[in-house]
């Protein structure tokens, strides 16, 4: 059943819920930064994220453990922000992993804002921002980017 699409644009993933979860046991505090409204059975797109610098090895040191080995490829990588694409079985879901908001080197959100004001949705298994949170990003990167 897996990338099965819903009339609105969702898809369907049987791995997410796992890897959510297998990143909880492991302290990995991932934030979701859109998008989340259908987690952790479903997402539209990709997946933008926000997690501490830090916390990134893990992470795919967890998918890893989780989904083998080569499941990962790396797309694109620089200040602030790594791509990556995921590939479990016949799925595939593309992550923006943010570590901090920059534009030319210069941050312009304070990522201590999101990480410490996030709410951990226990149906969703994963945090998500304030609503202001996610509106000031979203407005920031489109002014911006």
């Amino acid at each position: 059943m897996s990338n099965v699409t819903t009339p609105n644009k969702y898809t369907f993933s049987p791995n997410l819920r796992k890897l959510f979860n297998e990143l909880l046991k492991n302290n990995i505090k991932i934030v979701v930064l859109r998008s989340h409204e259908r987690l952790p059975d479903f997402y539209s797109h990709d997946l933008d994220v926000h997690m501490q610098y830090n916390d990134i090895p893990i992470f795919f040191l967890v998918v890893t453990k989780l989904f083998g080995e080569n499941v990962i490829e790396i797309t694109d990588s620089r200040y602030g922000l790594v791509k990556a694409i995921l590939k479990f079985d016949n799925e595939v879901i593309e992550f923006d992993i943010a570590y901090g908001f920059y534009f030319g080197g210069i941050a312009y959100y304070d990522e201590n804002i999101i990480m410490n004001t996030a709410i951990f949705d226990c149906n969703k298994r994963v945090y998500i921002p304030l609503r202001g949170c996610e509106i000031d990003i979203s407005i920031l990167k489109e002014l911006l980017h």
